[in-house]
């Protein structure tokens, strides 16, 4: 796998990062915006020291994290620790709960969500209400290269870590010739009733369907509902089957959750990923996107720039996921990627559709 294969797979799907979702004319810049702009004209050092001492004076940070559960806290808990002088106040609801929650308070007029932690694939609605602040940030020139990409033109949200979605199997159950070389393989006879998926995931359709384009999807579809799919909900449970041979390939999950396991305990955790051009890693990046009405605009920024410092970043890579400021903790720079990000909700609404009709309608 050469880097040359790697770009070309990146920026097919680069272009829909740009689609605009914005709904009639744009509103005028807030109060919020009109402060961030002149921030960002200020050299580096200097906007820092008015970010940490605005923030001080303002006293509190109210948001909703990315993470959940124990990663999440302790991610938390590293930003409470760098700043002791900021009560921060977080929530442990899902991404679709949090956005869902967001646009009620901001529709009736309660500004209590300072930032809010989801993925592009979540954002839709976000933008659309145009309830993203206009956020200009140095922060995102720790961005490498190769993933410059999950950035906004619009710096409507600060892209700070990536999600893969990949194939993986059962290491003891398969060896490397078996193992499937791309997408299409999953209709193969040999894998017939042994590929497993989550009933109808949104975001990894998303990419497929970006991937092989409309008419090809729904042919894909139709040979993978053909082909007995094993569709449960879960991605710690369906891994947790594949590793004692309940069936032997996961056609989406995310590739940390059988890599960590693997690396705790290979015995029990016989994990292997199928890494091919054919069959590249589904890329989209968790991003925090700041309220243009935040009562503390200050706080707000501090909280956003410090997930792209080097501290959070380690913290990521500590936990196996994918930071953007750092190398990824398993995954090569030479990794496939296929990256996609913000796409028009009628293309979520057609891939559901799709699903239900070629794989959700014959369970």
């Amino acid at each position: 796998m050469t880097q040359s294969i790697h770009r070309l797979l990146a920026t097919a799907a680069a272009a829909f990062l740009a689609f605009s979702l914005h709904s009639g004319q744009a509103r005028a810049a807030t109060g919020v915006e009109t402060l961030y702009a002149d921030l960002a004209k200020l050299p580096v050092e200097e906007r820092m020291k008015k970010l940490i001492e605005g923030a001080a004076k303002e006293g509190s940070v109210t948001a909703a994290p990315a993470f959940r559960g124990k990663v999440g806290d302790g991610h938390v808990n590293l930003f409470k620790k760098r700043f002791p002088q900021l009560k921060v106040e977080t929530t442990d609801m899902n991404t679709e709960a949090v956005v869902e929650r967001y646009i009620a308070e901001e529709t009736a007029g309660k500004h209590l969500m300072d930032a809010i932690g989801v993925t592009t694939a979540d954002i839709n609605i976000v933008l659309r209400k145009e309830l993203a602040a206009h956020y200009p940030t140095p922060a995102t020139t720790a961005v490498l290269p190769r993933y410059r990409n999950f950035l906004d033109p619009e710096n409507r949200w600060t892209p700070w870590y990536w999600s893969e979605h990949g194939i993986s199997y059962n290491a003891a159950l398969l060896n490397k010739e078996e193992v499937p070389k791309s997408y299409e393989d999953f209709c193969a006879p040999a894998f017939k009733g042994q590929v497993s998926y989550e009933p109808g995931e949104t975001k990894w359709l998303v990419g497929m369907y970006l991937y092989f384009g409309e008419d090809k999807f729904n042919k894909w579809l139709d040979c993978v509902g053909k082909n007995q799919p094993v569709v449960m909900k879960g991605h710690d449970l369906r891994i947790q089957l594949m590793f004692s041979g309940d069936h032997i390939v996961q056609g989406d999950n995310f590739l940390y959750a059988g890599y960590s396991a693997s690396q705790k305990n290979p015995k029990k955790a016989p994990f292997g990923m199928a890494l091919s051009t054919e069959a590249p890693v589904m890329a989209r990046a968790g991003v925090t996107s700041i309220n243009p009405n935040t009562p503390h605009p200050y706080a707000a920024a501090l909280w956003t720039d410090w997930h792209l410092s080097e501290e959070s970043q380690k913290y990521i890579f500590g936990e196996f996921r994918g930071p953007l400021a750092i190398q990824h903790p398993f995954l090569g720079d030479d990794t496939p990627l296929f990256v996609f990000g913000v796409v028009p909700e009628e293309i979520n609404a057609k891939v559901n559709d799709s699903w239900k009709k070629y794989v959700g309608s014959k369970r």
